[in-house]
């Protein structure tokens, strides 16, 4: 079943023909005496020409040419082609000649074996292949010149009329001089006879309908499901009737354009009518019968290595969150990146992005902050206590010693702020001097970003800092209120577990982190980092034995409104003039830490014995929202998850120079000695010291102008699929408030299934989910991103196979963690970015926005590659997180579905699809269309079954 676009020699001799019969031209013929071929299987149905519409997917060229072969040797069966014991298919060989024949001008038998895959043909291979051309295919080829493949066919001839209706309505009420839907050039004459043609008949048969002789009957179909949990009825969707009486042949006319006649009582069907059942394969019986019953393969999860390393990382990330969900039950997402967290040491890095050539005027995207540094990382077991006893003395130096530690409150700090101060590009808040962290309960308000400031160097580490200085070692505690988990908050705070506790609480959360420069950590030595670490996580220790005497006073003072005086706060008064020496005795080693007296900020001047600095008792800053509050204020609760990355990847650099400009490509690499524990057999990636992540960026891979020039072409797709330009299914918009759209997601060529009413039956399995009832792919992403990219050699010739694009309109909603799945998905995966700058993160914990391993920039016009059989395509989840999106962005993906799944996919179309469709079609404007019955349907299962678990 198809249509065909028929050759200029073929309308002329058909032209020709007419013209011998009848001088007259088509026009003036009698309608009932107008030449229809007739389908050559033997059917009878009428043979109906015209330009195939490349949006609708009628048949399979493969399937289309097996039928035309078998009923050409239907009585003598052609034989298999077998060459040299390999067989080959005759598809693929016939249109294989036929292509050389129009490039040569001759059959090349040499590049007829290079085509079929054989790049060094022996005398003996191509000999068989031209006798088996030279004895069945010539006189096949030249038949099929002849008479042209099999157009409408095998249908009943009022189906015919029903898709006539709908896909060619320019030919309705149409003067026949009118111009052909072909593109093809064709001479005048002969498209004024191919569309007088179909007009006539088309008119012909729209006249026997409209006469009363042929009558369809349309079932209604709620709009809502039902609420009965009763099977969808079995019947057809709509019944076919034919009136038991003679057809009148219609007069001699020429058709005119007439005025649509007045509407008339429709008669009523007699009951003792013949009704032929169209099949209806919507029927809840037939959508849950089995996919390998009805010959369709379901299991595609073997011979491919991708496949089994993500399902190793399923296993391990499901074990994980048994593990874990017991302590906070948001666990539960987690990645299987396993990388234990807790406070840690981190610096930030500015931010890489610069958002040259947008149109908008988009910020650039915030700073990142690496945690490099934990215990369970950094210190191997044998050490910890060494490392940890050497933490305890520096703790008890610094903070029991009645020094001055420099301390600042920075108010309403969001993570981006944060990552800002750091770096020096947010100015400090309000300063003062504490002698200990007892009393920062009073600083730890909603919102607020409290910084102890130290400064170390070769010789000290954390020398306590005077007011204004400035120094690169800084702990840092930002709150927020937020939902945790009960067992998990009362088991920090060593407070009894309840069997009626409620699985959740609202805390004030204190993200606890230790903030160096990157020199410093770059620089340090291995035993200065192992420090460090224990440092910090000693002193969360320490502070965590604070947190119930901190929350015993927030609740004393909800219940008296009275502030506690205290004695251990301080603010810096006017400095005087007097010189002052502060010049430390130099340590003899490094590890004279707990020997060493370190310096320290004065409380008076030595020389005017002038006081420094005042005391301040009743400090409030952070529980003045306790007086206002109507209920008990909420625990203090440290927390592990953080807004970072664990590696800062190793960027190598080499260069492709294509046409006028030079591509820069990098490959993002780990150090060998600092790898996830999840990252197998990293020996075979290997370069030096460094291991490769799997990831390959392009950089400068098309000019601004060319940009620009894709940019738009990707917002006029959008518009034209709100046109209704495109079939329905190939784009899926997400709305905002107020009808607003947030992102649309498009598929060419296929899409593969994901919502859950797409996941509610059986048939969801059949191709692995993906299907082909979508438009084809743009031109101008062939030709301007695919084929330059092929050009230069980043992209294999004739890999890709489909491509799809995210359009984020506001930069508010990213992409959840996801596989490109390896069952659908032959890698390498390619990513091409437009519009404005973004980063694609990987392994991240907590819904893909916290606790990440890496990510990758991706400004505007960058090209990400995924690597096949990789750590990062198969071994951590990637996304894009919403703070990584500043504004408006768009993302081309182009992959390869596997070639045996697009076969399923085919197939499926056509056995299964299509004649669904078919079968619901109707003349009737309030009729439910075909993708909204299965919606509907969907939603029943969906209620009746429960959600679907995706196997994909």
């Amino acid at each position: 079943m198809g249509t065909e676009i028929r050759t200029e020699s073929v309308r002329q001799q058909e032209k020709a023909i007419l013209d011998k019969e009848n001088p007259k031209s088509a026009i003036e013929m009698p309608l009932n005496k107008i030449p229809v071929n007739k389908c050559i299987c033997g059917c009878n149905a009428p043979m109906l020409y015209a330009k195939r519409d490349c949006k609708i997917p009628y048949s399979n060229a493969r399937e289309n040419f097996t039928v035309i072969l078998n009923t050409f040797f239907k009585h003598n069966p052609i034989p298999a082609l077998v060459s040299e014991e390999q067989p080959i298919d005759l598809y693929d060989f016939f249109h294989i000649i036929q292509k050389v024949k129009k490039e040569c001008g001759r059959v090349s038998w040499r590049r007829v074996s290079k085509s079929l895959g054989v790049f060094k043909s022996s005398s003996e291979f191509r000999r068989p292949l031209r006798k088996y051309y030279k004895r069945f295919l010539r006189n096949f080829e030249d038949w099929l010149k002849d008479k042209g493949p099999v157009s409408i066919g095998c249908i009943d001839t009022s189906l015919v009329i029903i898709i006539l209706k709908e896909f060619l309505p320019n030919f309705i009420n149409q003067k026949p001089a009118h111009e052909s839907v072909s593109t093809e050039q064709t001479s005048p004459v002969s498209q004024e006879n191919s569309n007088s043609e179909i007009a006539d008949l088309i008119d012909y048969l729209i006249s026997e309908i409209e006469a009363g002789k042929v009558i369809m009957k349309k079932r209604k179909i709620e709009e809502d499901p039902p609420e009965t949990k009763k099977p969808i009825s079995k019947d057809p969707i709509f019944i076919i009737y034919r009136k038991n009486k003679e057809e009148k042949k219609p007069t001699i006319q020429k058709v005119k354009k007439v005025k649509p006649p007045k509407e008339k009582k429709v008669e009523k069907v007699p009951k003792d009518l013949p009704k032929l059942d169209i099949v209806n394969p919507m029927t809840d019986e037939y959508r849950s019968k089995d996919p390998a019953l009805m010959g369709y393969r379901t299991d595609f999860r073997k011979g491919y290595l991708p496949i089994e390393m993500q399902e190793e990382h399923e296993k391990m990330e499901k074990v994980q969150a048994e593990r874990d969900s017991k302590a906070h039950f948001i666990r539960k997402k987690q990645s299987a990146v396993n990388i234990k967290r807790s406070c840690g040491v981190t610096y930030v890095k500015p931010t890489e992005s610069k958002q040259l050539g947008v149109r908008h005027e988009f910020p650039p995207l915030p700073p990142l902050a690496f945690q490099v540094g934990t215990v369970d990382r950094i210190i191997p077991q044998d050490e910890k206590t060494q490392y940890f006893n050497l933490a305890k003395d520096i703790i008890k130096e610094i903070f029991e010693s009645n020094k001055l530690i420099r301390t600042t409150i920075q108010l309403g700090f969001s993570e981006e702020d944060l990552k800002k101060y750091i770096i020096g590009e947010k100015p400090d808040g309000e300063e003062v001097f504490i002698k200990g962290p007892k009393e920062l309960w009073r600083m730890l308000g909603k919102d607020n970003f409290v910084v102890l400031h130290f400064n170390a160097d070769e010789r000290t580490l954390f020398t306590p800092l005077g007011p204004g200085q400035f120094g690169n070692c800084k702990i840092g505690f930002l709150v927020k209120k937020g939902l945790c988990g009960t067992r998990s908050v009362k088991r920090c705070l060593c407070l009894p577990e309840k069997d009626d506790d409620p699985l959740n609480m609202y805390a004030t959360q204190i993200r606890l982190e230790l903030y160096i420069t990157k020199s410093l950590w770059k620089n340090a030595l291995s035993t200065t980092r192992k420090l460090l670490c224990a440092f910090i996580a000693e002193f969360e220790g320490y502070i965590q034995k604070l947190l119930p005497e901190w929350n015993d006073l927030r609740e004393n003072i909800f219940k008296t409104k009275i502030i506690p005086e205290g004695e251990t706060i301080y603010k810096a008064l006017d400095q005087c003039s007097c010189p002052k020496d502060m010049t430390p005795t130099p340590p003899k080693s490094f590890w004279e830490y707990k020997s060493n007296i370190r310096p320290g900020n004065l409380d008076k001047c030595p020389s005017c014995l002038k006081t420094l600095y005042e005391q301040v008792k009743t400090y409030s800053k952070g529980i003045e929202g306790i007086f206002e509050s109507k209920s008990s204020p909420n625990w203090f609760y440290l927390i592990n998850t953080r807004d970072s990355f664990s590696y800062d990847l190793k960027v190598k650099k080499s260069y492709i120079q294509y046409k006028d400009r030079r591509i820069t490509k990098k490959v993002y690499m780990f150090h060998k000695d600092d790898l996830p524990s999840n990252y197998k057999d990293w020996d075979k990636f290997l370069e030096g010291d460094y291991v490769r992540t799997g990831v390959v960026a392009f950089k400068n891979c098309f000019t601004h102008e060319e940009l620009k020039d894709l940019e738009q072409e990707a917002l006029n797709t959008e518009a034209n699929f709100l046109k209704g330009q495109f079939i329905n299914s190939t784009a899926q918009p997400s709305f905002g408030a107020g009808g607003k759209i947030k992102r649309t997601k498009f598929f060419f060529g296929t899409r593969y299934m994901w919502t859950s009413h797409q996941l509610a039956e059986k048939q969801s399995k059949i191709a692995a989910g993906v299907r082909i009832d979508v438009s084809e792919t743009p031109a101008w992403m062939r030709t301007k991103i695919e084929n330059p990219l092929v050009e230069a050699g980043i992209i294999e010739k004739g890999f890709i196979n489909s491509i799809a694009m995210n359009i984020y309109h506001d930069g508010k909603e990213g992409l959840a963690q996801h596989f490109d799945d390896a069952v659908r998905f032959k890698q390498p995966i390619y990513t091409v970015k437009l519009d404005s700058d973004a980063r694609l993160s990987f392994g991240s914990q907590f819904y893909g926005y916290l606790n990440g391993a890496f990510c990758i920039p991706c400004p505007r016009g960058a090209v990400c590659m995924m690597e096949e059989f990789s750590y990062a395509a198969n071994s951590a989840k990637h996304c894009v997180r919403p703070c990584d999106l500043a504004g408006r962005s768009i993302t081309i993906i182009m992959r390869q579905i596997h070639p045996f799944i697009m076969e399923e996919a085919r197939r499926y179309d056509e056995e299964i699809d299509l004649p669904t469709w078919f079968s619901t079609l109707s003349l009737d404007d309030n009729s439910v269309p075909y993708s909204k019955q299965k919606e509907m349907q969907a939603k029943i299962m969906m209620k009746e079954d429960g959600a679907p678990k995706s196997s994909y």
